[in-house]
């Protein structure tokens, strides 16, 4: 194949990111920093849009290795078959914990936790989720003569 046909993935990878992240991905992901090599744009056009947004925000947040898997990336899921939702729901709210209780550590210490900006981007992904079930849950008719579980919380 020749590099026609490689600029022309490139290109289709950038616009379909861009149609997921908003226009601003396109400046991103075309600029001349080197935090985008071809390969790793189109590996990520292939990506789901959630992860895809999360790489942005991690290059907008000024991170030099965006495409780096790290611990917030943990939690950007594209499990489609059910029957790996409950394990991966309950392994998530182990990480949710765990993070919470090392930030909370941090700050009745007075210590900056290590890796804060992935910390930041790992608690902002989760509350941006929440929002968004939130806003799902709240748009609900109940079934009728259906109580809802008590939670376990």
């Amino acid at each position: 194949m020749g590099t026609d046909g490689l600029d022309q993935k490139f290109r289709r990878a950038v616009e379909t990111i861009s149609a997921n992240c908003g226009d601003r991905a396109k400046v991103i992901l075309l600029s001349s920093d080197g935090r985008f090599p071809a390969a790793g744009v189109r590996e990520l056009a292939g990506r789901s849009p959630e992860y895809q947004r999360h790489v942005l925000r991690r290059a907008t947040a000024g991170d030099p290795t965006p495409l780096r898997r790290v611990a917030a990336s943990v939690l950007v899921y594209e499990t489609v078959a059910f029957r790996e939702v409950v394990s991966r729901l309950a392994r998530a709210a182990g990480f949710v914990r765990k993070e919470a209780l090392l930030l909370e550590r941090a700050v009745a210490s007075g210590r900056r936790p290590n890796r804060l900006p992935d910390r930041v981007l790992t608690l902002d992904l989760i509350a941006e989720s929440a929002r968004r079930l939130l806003d799902l849950l709240a748009g609900l008719t109940p079934v009728p003569g259906r109580e809802a579980a008590p939670s376990s919380a």
